[in-house]
Parts: C-alpha cells; structure tokens; sequence
C-alpha cells in the first residue's frame, strides 16, 4: 500500500525533528563557532515554519561590558506570532524581525537561532467572565503597576 505524500509543512516538520536530535548545548555550541544547526533548511523554508514555534537564540552583549574582546553569550526565546504578517526578514543582514505572542517587536539574526520548537504554542486565551461585577474584577487582576 502505497503512503500518502507529505504535506510541505510536514516535510518541514520532520526536517526539524531531524534538526533535534542533536543536545542543546551542542546547538549552542555550534551558534558560538559562528555555525548554524538550522543550516539545511533555507531562509524560505525557515520564514514559513517559525510563526507560531518557540524560538530560542542567542547575542552576544560584550560590547556592553569592560572587556568587549572577551565574548559573553546572552540566551533569548520568543514565540513568533502566528499571523506571518507580523514578520519583516531582511536578507542582506539575514535578520528576522516579527511581534512575539506578546506583542513585543523583535530582532533576530537568522545565524543566532539554535532551537525552533517542533509543536506550535497555542495563544494564550482568556476566557469572558459572564457577571459584570466578576468581568470589572478580571480586568483589574490585569492591571500590572
């Protein structure tokens, strides 16, 4: 019996799964030689897989420091939106620019990423209280000072 083709997003996907097979801290390791883990996918096939994926990445902040010769690697994640609206890639730079679920606006540099989360997060819902005493209460629990 003959098995259905993958879908792209499939193909993608296990693409990925491939990608993680190797350790975290290898993936790190390989950003700070100035490799990519991601390196078989595209620019293209990046962009369509990462609204809605975690992403982790990292920068290097030693130019905010007394020794700006001497590299300190600073950790970073995100979840991309999922709308790819919200996604501006510049490819002379080879950076990503897109609104987390958050609706921070971020800049990454495509060479930094070392984990792109297989499972897409769901956004974060929340639920209408029925009474309008309980919904004037929920609003002011979000109320951050």
């Amino acid at each position: 019996m003959a098995r259905k083709p993958l879908t792209r997003e499939q193909e993608l996907v296990q693409r990925l799964r491939k990608a993680a097979y190797i350790t975290r801290e290898q993936r790190v390791e390989l950003v700070k030689k100035g490799k990519q883990p991601y390196d078989h996918f595209t620019d293209d096939e990046l962009l369509e897989i990462l609204p809605g994926r975690k992403v982790c990445w990292l920068t290097d902040i030693s130019h905010r420091t007394p020794q700006p010769n001497v590299p300190l690697w600073a950790e970073h994640e995100a979840v991309v939106h999922i709308s790819a609206k919200r996604m501006l890639f510049d490819p002379l730079n080879r950076t990503l620019t897109f609104q987390d679920q958050e609706w921070k606006t971020r800049t990454i540099r495509f060479d930094q990423i070392f984990e792109v989360t297989i499972r897409i997060v769901p956004e974060r819902e929340i639920k209408k209280a029925t009474t309008p005493g309980a919904r004037r209460r929920q609003m002011t629990r979000r109320v951050v000072l």
